[in-house]
């Protein structure tokens, strides 16, 4: 039995809390499948409250860009590190917002038994905003 998915011509959309988390999480995965399908990953908190990771923007342009993630599909939003579920309501409408802007087939997040706070809340979040969606996580 073949388990193999096909990502050609499809437009796949990755979800992350914080930077490196895409590219810990699913970067193997999109190197393989950046040159047949639309690679868009969405980063939602730069993590610029902790000055010991001030080159942290940089850096995570550096890997998207190694990953072959075009420029304008590497999108960084300012969200509070540990304090996503205060903010749900916001994620879930930037969230619906790029579901309307790339339409993705295949949205990938952190694994639901992920304990981290803002991970689950990405996750959680994405279960509302793209039903209908293949979802991994």
């Amino acid at each position: 039995m073949n388990h193999n998915m096909t990502f050609f011509g499809e437009t796949v959309l990755c979800i992350g809390a914080h930077p490196d988390d895409i590219e810990l999480g699913c970067g193997a995965l999109i190197a393989d499948i950046v040159n047949q399908t639309d690679v868009v990953c969405v980063t939602l908190s730069d993590n610029q409250e902790n000055p010991q990771l001030k080159n942290l923007v940089d850096e995570h342009g550096e890997s998207m860009k190694i990953l072959g993630v075009k420029p304008e599909n590497a999108i960084l939003h300012d969200f509070t590190t540990r304090r996503f579920q205060a903010a749900r309501q916001e994620i879930l409408e930037v969230m619906i917002g790029l579901k309307k802007q790339y339409h993705p087939e295949v949205v990938l997040v952190h694994t639901a038994n992920d304990i981290h706070q803002d991970h689950k809340t990405i996750t959680e979040e994405a279960l509302r905003a793209f039903r209908g969606t293949t979802l991994l996580g």
